[in-house]
């Protein structure tokens, strides 16, 4: 029996399979970028120590991120996004503090659920839930976009829950008429130049037309939460009773990008006004923050101060320049 050849057999046979592995995992990165991406994040948040975890709440099951010792910290993303979109200032953050980025029902691996209006008011009311349920008597609240509305509603609802709330780039309060996107392309996008125009806004390099292609899908998969979430967030914010926001009294850190043209600076600066206890930092080269993009160097230092008790004094609005080169 001639066994001379058997190596070299073998080594076609395994470097074929390798090659066929190449060619398949391209064509599902390729295919799906979205669904890939977020596996890696998932193995980098366990690399750094976090676990994966549901927790069946008084209405609905809701999925969630947890890592660190320390104080309770609530990491509330903001729509289209999950908890892992947070995977940037995790593990710093993690290091202090206990970490929950929690998926809101309609979002990431929660339930989705199709009776509820996906109001921020609604939305409240899980966090409210996912805190109980849990026995997380009192937090920090870090909300992200339209987090920062749901953030600000818990806050105002359930003010002894709140021992510090941060808000980036929300919430969406006051007259609608200083915001200058055109929000069909977020909650009922057509095509991939209305996805680039909507990421135009934000602090992430330019997207390949694949990376696009597949947003697109998931966005247009979502839209019917995601019209309710745009169809209520504004209406609900005209009607909240701004002079109750006086009578909150835990510090809280408004972090804003000072170029983001959809929901301009001045948002921002009136929602400081009116939060009697708040430092507002606006970053001068920032578009619409987020916290996985370019500026979320800028954002963890601020976070990290503030929450230490190392932060500016009540009242005080800063700019940060942008770095020098």
């Amino acid at each position: 029996m001639n066994t001379k050849n058997k190596p070299v057999k073998y080594g076609r046979f395994a470097l074929i399979s390798i090659i066929a592995l190449l060619v398949l995992g391209g064509s599902v990165f390729y295919l799906r970028p979205i669904m890939v991406l977020s596996w890696a994040t998932g193995i980098q948040l366990r690399l750094n120590g976090f676990e994966s975890k549901y927790v069946q709440t008084e209405s609905y099951k809701m999925h969630y991120w947890v890592g660190g010792e320390g104080k309770p910290l609530i990491l509330v993303h903001g729509a289209g996004a999950d908890g892992q979109s947070f995977l940037s200032i995790m593990p710093n953050l993690a290091k202090n503090y206990r970490v929950y980025a929690i998926d809101l029902p309609g979002f990431g691996d929660s339930d989705k659920p199709s009776e509820p209006d996906y109001s921020t008011r609604f939305q409240a009311m899980q966090l409210y839930n996912f805190a109980k349920t849990l026995q997380i008597e009192k937090a920090y609240v870090l909300g992200l976009c339209m987090g920062g509305n749901v953030t600000l509603t818990f806050a105002h609802n359930w003010p002894e829950r709140v021992e510090k709330m941060i808000l980036v780039n929300g919430p969406f309060i006051y007259d609608q008429k200083l915001y200058k996107l055109d929000f069909s392309f977020f909650d009922n996008p057509q095509n991939i130049e209305e996805i680039r125009y909507f990421f135009d806004n934000s602090n992430v390099p330019e997207y390949p037309d694949f990376i696009l292609r597949d947003i697109l899908r998931i966005f247009q998969e979502q839209s019917w939460i995601l019209q309710r979430v745009t169809g209520t967030i504004f209406t609900e914010a005209e009607s909240w009773n701004r002079d109750k926001f006086s009578k909150l009294k835990m510090p809280v850190l408004l972090l804003w990008g000072k170029k983001d043209f959809a929901f301009p600076e001045e948002v921002g600066k009136r929602t400081h006004r009116a939060l009697p206890n708040s430092v507002f930092i606006s970053f001068a080269e920032c578009k619409h923050l987020e916290a996985g993009d370019n500026c979320s160097n800028l954002i963890l230092p601020e976070v990290e101060k503030f929450l230490s008790g190392k932060s500016y004094p009540a009242g005080s609005t800063i700019e940060v320049p942008a770095p020098s080169q």
